[in-house]
């Protein structure tokens, strides 16, 4: 049997629109042999069991009250021909008809169509699928390219009705079409929770155009003007606002004046100290508002708990406001605010020269020295009294650190040609000092000294570092005196 080959097909009376003859290639000449379904959906024809699965051709009616009409064969079971939509009329026996793989139309070839949401895929048509296929979103291998499709614009615009695109400027956020956004959206440079991808890339877009973010190889810098753009600011910051180490002495960017959070309190002004450092010295200066009150003026003593005494001094009734304004009225003066003013303001001068100058003569003062030398490195020097002769009045060496085996033992002296022994040899032996916090003291001395230097004696065997702390307790025999 010859399966496939190719024959002009007259067009009268088989249903050509335009009168005109049609070649056409066709796959098989057939005859039913029996009547097909009530529904005029089948064809009969025992000859099919001789055939290859038929399944997405055309079958083309060409005798009887269906000739001229062409449907998609959607099934090939036996020698049953089941077809895309029924014909017009029950396909009965001795019906000619012709399997085609396109239904030609006088040079206009027409692809059959397959039955809505079939998931055949047996030729091109399937692939693309039927209008009333349902739509599809996810991904398989049995949907067409409309369901695809369907799928696809059903997303956009949230499975109903409505333009492709929101509305210019919505601040809606249902589905993806809201966070795209619109072409008309207005530039919006704020983030926030409204604004649509379309406004934000206009905002950003219109920053580069401007020149104003920069790139990444902008030079940092902190100098403010219209030239330099956001990238060399942001450089400029971090450059400056890199913090120091603690302590540090560096003068170089903002962040060294500024300093680190452990910076030690300095209350001696200089040229190496950060604000944090002046900042801790001037609060513990001033002291707190827990600060008991005191009248004697000392090195400990805050500012608060100065002015504290004072304001006590002032209330006390013997020598306070009240005994003033007694004795003022005693002696008749006429404009007493004057006088309490006029005395008030002297009392109150020399009470802060008091603490400022914790120097006077007579007021105790203390002086530590850390001393890290070698153990036979001999005299080392403490302090020298300086300004004015001062007394002092104990001294004390303590093992920070437990010392060398090559220290033999530790002295301290003072005055001219080291005259005065301070610790003796004996007290300060390796025996005594062999500990963390082991220390020696001589207390209850009074030796006045002018101007001369207080001398630690290193005295061992070897040149192992050691860590001692001295620690003078002294007054100044004249104003100005101290230890340095």
């Amino acid at each position: 049997m010859e399966l496939v080959r190719t024959i002009t097909v007259p067009s009268r009376g088989l249903g050509f629109p335009d009168g005109s003859n049609a070649p056409t290639l066709i796959v098989f000449e057939g005859l039913t042999t029996a009547n097909g379904n009530i529904g005029a959906t089948t064809l009969v024809d025992d000859r099919l069991l001789l055939m290859p699965n038929l399944s997405g051709l055309i079958v083309w009616i060409v005798s009887g009250v269906n000739m001229g009409q062409a449907r998609a064969i959607i099934s090939h079971v036996g020698n049953v021909l089941t077809v895309n939509s029924a014909l017009n009329a029950q396909v009965v026996t001795g019906v000619n008809y012709l399997v085609l793989p396109f239904y030609n139309f006088g040079g206009n070839i027409l692809i059959p169509v397959p039955a809505p949401d079939s998931v055949l895929n047996v030729n091109e048509c399937d692939v693309v699928g039927n209008k009333a296929d349902a739509s599809v979103g996810a991904v398989g291998a049995t949907a067409s390219m409309m369901a695809y499709i369907k799928g696809i614009l059903n997303a956009i615009t949230a499975g109903g009705p409505g333009p492709a695109v929101p509305v210019p400027d919505t601040i809606n956020n249902l589905n993806e079409r809201d966070v795209v956004g619109n072409k008309t959206d207005a530039a919006v440079g704020t983030v926030g929770l409204t604004a649509s991808l379309m406004a934000y890339i206009k905002a950003i877009l219109n920053a580069v155009v401007g020149g104003a973010l920069g790139t990444v190889t902008d030079v940092a810098s902190t100098v403010v003007n219209n030239a330099t753009t956001a990238m060399s600011y942001i450089k400029g910051i971090v450059t400056n606002t890199n913090k120091p180490a603690a302590d540090s002495v560096a003068d170089g960017v903002m962040a060294d004046v500024v300093g680190d959070k452990s910076d030690a309190a300095q209350s001696t002004i200089g040229t190496t100290r950060s604000l944090m450092g002046y900042v801790k010295g001037l609060l513990s200066v001033l002291g707190t508002l827990a600060d008991a009150a005191s009248i004697v003026v000392n090195n400990a003593t805050t500012v608060m708990a100065y002015v504290k005494g004072i304001l006590n001094q002032l209330a006390d009734a013997t020598i306070g406001l009240a005994a003033i304004k007694a004795v003022a009225i005693s002696q008749g003066t006429t404009d007493f605010n004057a006088t309490a003013k006029t005395s008030l303001q002297a009392a109150a001068a020399a009470a802060l020269a008091a603490a400022v100058n914790k120097r006077q003569a007579g007021q105790p003062q203390v002086f530590q020295k850390s001393i890290t030398s070698a153990s036979n490195a001999g005299d080392v020097t403490v302090a020298t009294i300086t300004t004015a002769a001062c007394c002092i009045e104990s001294v004390v060496v303590k093992s920070v650190a437990a010392p060398p085996a090559d220290l033999t033992s530790v002295s301290v002296w003072a005055g001219a040609s080291k005259v005065i022994s301070l610790i003796s040899v004996a007290l300060g032996s390796f025996t005594n000092l062999n500990a963390i916090d082991a220390q020696v003291s001589q207390t209850g001395m009074c030796v006045e000294l002018a101007a001369t230097k207080t001398v630690v004696i290193m005295a061992g065997s070897g040149a192992t570092a050691n860590n001692l702390l001295v620690t003078v307790v002294y007054r100044a025999a004249a104003d100005g005196g101290y230890l340095a």
